[in-house]
């Protein structure tokens, strides 16, 4: 028994303390990201729409649209992220639009094009050879991120928390140490009971 309370006790601060602490962290790091990625595509649309074309994977017409588009949504996005809102959705969205961001660069890079992914907005001048590894090695772990946070989307400081969840948990230490104890009690007063109880028919 005391076995199972231990086991619960660290279950239940991994869902109210770190998971929620790791989850924040992400959650702010990958907000900020696309937020200067959106604001940077925005501040030269025109260097936006042709870094899509630069990829060679799309109409033209179409490329053009996705420029104008894709750092509109990154903007927003962010937006949703950093407040904490709809984190599991926002986060899911944002999965996507890394796994395309990859495969985008691995296209470049299997068809040996040499252009820049424009992740970040910026110039087109090539002044170095793009490192299409480190830039698919970038989207993983940005991935892994924005994964982690749509599976455990609970986050501190968020608009999600602020507007309620049932509580099937203690909120914090005090209170599973608290209900740790009272459960031990609860033990010890059945284990007099057991005792009085073979004293009696004894």
């Amino acid at each position: 028994m005391k076995g199972d309370h231990r086991h619960v006790t660290k279950t239940q601060i991994w869902s109210r303390r770190v998971q929620p602490g790791i989850s924040t962290l992400l959650r702010l790091v990958m907000g900020i990201v696309f937020l200067v990625a959106g604001v940077s595509k925005l501040s030269n649309l025109a260097i936006a729409e042709l870094s899509v074309k630069s990829y060679q994977l799309l109409p033209n017409d179409v490329a053009a649209v996705v420029g104008v588009v894709l750092p509109i949504l990154e903007v927003a996005l962010a937006v949703l992220l950093l407040l904490g809102i709809g984190t599991r959705v926002t986060s899911i969205a944002l999965s996507l639009m890394l796994v395309a961001f990859i495969i985008g660069i691995g296209s470049l890079w299997a068809r040996g094009i040499i252009a820049q992914c424009g992740c970040f907005g910026g110039t087109l001048i090539m002044t170095e050879a793009p490192s299409y590894p480190l830039e698919i090695a970038r989207d993983c772990l940005m991935l892994l991120a924005t994964v982690w946070l749509a599976i455990w989307p609970r986050t501190f400081v968020s608009v999600d928390g602020w507007l309620g969840r049932g509580r099937n948990e203690p909120d914090d230490i005090n209170e599973i140490t608290q209900n740790e104890g009272e459960s031990k009690d609860g033990e010890t007063h059945e284990e007099a009971d057991e005792v009085e109880r073979r004293l009696q028919r004894s």
